[in-house]
């Protein structure tokens, strides 16, 4: 298979990027490594357009576009990039069905979701090896292109404005305090979030040890029952749900000495902007999905999990309602005490 290296230098690749936060920030070593490897190659990224922003701050593409609605705009859209090469992050059908139908020569993709006609070159697919983060499917793919360097740092360059604004949402609580961040949510499903009470009694243990602030961050379906949680809180807690956008989120989680959360897309997101985190870990990987950056995770490692389901099949939950607030608490104290 001939590596990507013997393509012009002036010409352009396009990645097609995934489909959710977390995803995407595991994704970005890989659009570092592109990067660094074909300096001379302009390089383009088209994602959801919610994440087109984290993809920006990474400043690993010379363009990056948001997916417009419907199948015929995102083909156009593809053909007006006029990209010699395309390289498919997601391994979804039509993720490849659009980038053929746009006409693009080269396609790099792995093969599944019976989609292995439309690519050129198709990769064999892969099984991510046990023991081996999920960043490593990207990298791969690379790997396959013919890069075989190692993975570049990451470094997100949060907008100045979305800084402003963070400063201004925090107040006095942004200076001469420790802040301790708090996102309970988990856009996957119930599997995967830890009783919202216990985050609750977490920060009222981190509050009383360590003298620290609270803010409560997640999206604008969450803001009722964590205003609620602050008000339970008192005058130590904030919430800021559904207040920020994708910068915004990542201008407070920079403010902050610790993240407590679930394995969500903020985890990955504080992780990437080397801010702490403790994570409870459910019914999904703590190796294959750890964030890229200082924490620890705490996960009770049942014999039925990682189950990678939503919704517990058993109804019991004990992976998430057997992890205490003392363990929480132990593991904070690491990036506290």
């Amino acid at each position: 298979m001939a590596g990507v290296c013997s393509a012009p230098r002036t010409s352009r690749t396009v990645v097609i990027g995934v489909n959710w936060l977390g995803d995407t920030v595991m994704s970005l070593p890989a659009l570092a490594a592109l990067r660094k490897w074909l300096p001379q190659e302009e390089i383009h990224v088209v994602c959801p357009t919610p994440l087109s922003d984290l993809v920006r701050m990474a400043q690993v593409a010379d363009q990056v576009w948001g997916w417009p609605e419907g199948n015929r705009r995102r083909i156009n859209l593809l053909r007006s990039i006029e990209a010699g090469r395309a390289i498919l992050f997601p391994n979804s059908f039509r993720s490849a069905w659009i980038v053929m139908w746009a006409g693009v020569p080269k396609r790099w993709g792995y093969a599944g979701q019976w989609r292995s006609l439309m690519l050129n070159p198709c990769v064999p697919a892969l099984r991510r090896p046990k023991g081996s983060h999920h960043s490593e499917l990207y990298l791969e793919l690379l790997r396959a292109m013919g890069w075989s360097g190692q993975a570049a740092p990451v470094q997100l360059r949060v907008p100045e404005e979305a800084r402003k604004r963070a400063f201004e949402a925090l107040g006095a609580r942004a200076f001469g305090t420790r802040l301790v961040g708090i996102c309970p949510g988990a856009a996957y499903g119930p599997a995967k979030r830890w009783p919202l009470e216990r985050f609750a009694d977490a920060a009222r243990g981190l509050i009383r040890s360590y003298g620290v602030k609270v803010v409560l961050m997640g999206s604008s379906a969450e803001r009722e029952e964590l205003n609620r949680m602050a008000e339970d809180l008192g005058q130590d807690a904030l919430n800021l749900a559904g207040r920020t956008d994708l910068p915004g989120l990542a201008a407070l989680l920079s403010q902050c000495d610790l993240l407590l959360c679930n394995d969500s897309g903020p985890m990955h997101l504080a992780a990437a902007l080397g801010v702490p985190v403790v994570a409870v870990f459910g019914s999904t990987d703590p190796v294959a999905t750890a964030p890229l950056g200082p924490h620890r995770i705490v996960s009770l490692g049942l014999a039925c999990s990682p189950c990678f389901r939503r919704s517990c099949p058993d109804g019991n939950y004990r992976c998430l309602l057997g992890v205490q607030v003392e363990d929480v608490l132990n593991a904070a104290q690491q990036f506290l005490g």
